[in-house]
């Protein structure tokens, strides 16, 4: 279903609260999650990264993983995926703003600004504001 979905409204749901669910439940269910975020239907991969989301929220991230994907990611073209990586470094950040922030500042040279923009939103202004200079100067 994710995979031949037309749009991110029937992906969303899925890979949050199914997916994602089964991953707290089963966490040797993430196996399948590193290999989708290689594949090349951009729901999979946005579905890899989404799925982290309830483990970030029950305060058990996955942030090995979480850092994997996003270098894996970074560089990604497809808006939805990119906006997807910002989201889940957004739900970190309020748990743990400095992994965000340093994360976020040394992957700046390949991300996108909409990555950026999740990604800083509840990060303290001082970090937010740095790495939007340091966004803007590269």
């Amino acid at each position: 279903m994710i995979r031949d979905s037309p749009s991110w409204v029937d992906v969303d749901g899925l890979a949050d609260k199914i997916v994602g669910g089964l991953l707290l439940a089963f966490p040797e269910t993430a196996r399948t999650l590193d290999a989708w975020v290689g594949d090349p239907c951009l729901w999979i991969r946005r579905t890899s990264l989404l799925a982290l989301l309830p483990g970030i929220r029950a305060g058990r991230p996955d942030t090995a993983r979480l850092e994997r994907y996003g270098a894996a990611l970074v560089a990604e073209r497809e808006f939805f995926v990119r906006k997807a990586l910002g989201w889940v470094l957004r739900e970190l950040a309020k748990r743990d703003s400095a992994q965000v922030a340093a994360w976020t500042g040394a992957h700046l040279a390949e991300m996108s600004g909409v990555t950026l923009r999740e990604a800083v939103k509840y990060l303290p202004e001082d970090d937010a504001a740095r790495l939007r200079a340091a966004y803007r100067a590269r």
